[in-house]
């Protein structure tokens, strides 16, 4: 972001997140110390791809900017399958240097589920 100060900063909070795979998820990063609205948050390793991940650059609101990225709940499910944890990072390059930021949560995901056991008939 050309005009950027050196002390833009990206923020997720919380850094871990246990997640359930039956819901989206969403995570909100925040862009500090800037002039201007921005556009042009990189996701990773995610990309705008329907039914999977939702990228959005937010509104600037006075000196600070939301970008969220929304993971659907299946999604989860096919990413619990490689793994259980995930970490993904938003990135923005600030300044006339193009300095990169950049803040990663880490989430664990969990897929609930029940059976039921047939008793055994006893004759």
């Amino acid at each position: 972001i050309s005009g950027t100060s050196q002390t833009s900063k990206l923020t997720i909070t919380p850094s871990t997140k246990d997640v359930i795979a039956t819901e989206n998820h969403e995570i909100s990063c925040v862009l500090t110390d800037i002039p201007s609205q921005i556009s042009g948050v990189l996701w990773a390793p995610a990309t705008d791809i329907t039914n999977e991940y939702t990228l959005e650059d937010g509104t600037i609101s006075g000196t600070s900017q939301t970008s969220k990225l929304t993971i659907s709940a299946a999604k989860l499910v096919a990413l619990k399958s490689t793994s259980a944890t995930q970490s993904l990072t938003c990135k923005k390059t600030v300044g006339t240097s193009n300095t990169p930021v950049t803040a990663t949560q880490t989430i664990t995901i969990y897929n609930p589920s029940a059976s039921i056991t047939p008793l055994l008939q006893r004759t």
